[in-house]
């Protein structure tokens, strides 16, 4: 297929391919960055707050645990 492109065809095929790639690993570095973000967002909503922590040890106290 590129026996048949002109100079400029080539070049511009090229560039292309390049864009796909440096898009490619932009779009692979935003899904790391989203998937660390949506761990780290599990993980505070998972924290309990210090009441919530009180109230689970005052529970556990009386119920000796």
């Amino acid at each position: 297929m590129t026996d048949k492109l002109s100079h400029n065809e080539r070049v511009e095929l090229e560039e292309l391919r390049v864009d796909r790639d440096i898009y490619k690993s932009r779009i692979a570095y935003l899904e790391q960055t989203v998937r660390s973000y949506k761990i780290e967002i599990n993980c505070l909503r998972n924290k309990p707050s210090p009441a919530e922590v009180r109230k689970e040890t005052i529970r556990r106290l009386k119920a000796g645990l």
